[in-house]
């Protein structure tokens, strides 16, 4: 069952991604689905521990640090700084914010 759960999340994520890449062009997509996997997993993770279906397979496939590792090597070095820069410290403050509003609302 734990299978289950955690291929059925992610074929829901990975075509949340997809769709998402669909509207919005690289690495801008990526850097908003990594941006919302972080806050949404905190969130998810201020209540339980057991997450096999939203934390391993939604958000295990909607999230790519693969895609982000490729945008780098494909951006000038200048606009890969900041992207490093704004994916980790948005990471950061995503999860910390959802880790908050987690305790407090959920």
């Amino acid at each position: 069952m734990p299978y289950l759960l955690v291929g059925v999340g992610g074929m829901l994520g990975a075509t949340l991604r997809y769709a998402v890449s669909l509207i919005i062009v690289s690495p801008f997509a990526t850097l908003l689905v990594n941006l919302i996997g972080a806050f949404v997993l905190a969130v998810i993770l201020t209540r339980t521990k057991r997450s096999l279906f939203f934390g391993t397979g939604v958000l295990g496939s909607f999230t790519t640090f693969s895609t982000f590792s490729y945008e780098l090597t494909q951006l000038p070095l200048i606009w890969a700084s900041g992207y490093v820069v704004v994916t980790l410290i948005g990471g950061v403050l995503c999860s910390a914010l959802g880790s908050q509003l987690g305790a407090r609302y959920v």
